[in-house]
């Protein structure tokens, strides 16, 4: 059975909701659980990732914790957010911090 968060929502319904609320339903997005053994955690707790191929529109939430609405937003930003050439990873990843706190204040004004 799938866990659901504080809305009732599952991981799935989650996803669903935000890639609709995000405009990326074109997308096919899907999770995987992962060995904690096989992540190298560069001083971090936990891993959550994302792998997007923007050509077939695919993405995987790679995951060794369970996901949740915040995570999941986050992950969902990279993909309609793509990195800068000119941008360096933490200042991306400030970024789609940044949008994802932002997302998540605005999350009942976004039309779906």
């Amino acid at each position: 059975m799938e866990q659901k968060d504080d809305s009732g929502l599952t991981v799935n319904g989650l996803i669903k909701q935000w890639q609709s609320k995000l405009r990326i339903e074109d997308w096919t997005i899907r999770t995987e659980q992962i060995s904690p053994e096989s992540v190298d955690y560069n001083d971090e707790n936990y891993f959550i990732g994302i792998e997007r191929d923007f050509e077939s529109k695919i993405g995987i939430i790679y995951h060794d914790v369970e996901l949740y609405e915040e995570a999941i937003v986050h992950e969902l930003l990279h993909i309609v957010y793509p990195q800068l050439p000119d941008q360096t990873f933490e200042e991306y990843e400030r970024f789609i911090e940044w949008k994802t706190v932002r997302t998540l204040e605005i999350k009942d004004k976004l039309v779906y």
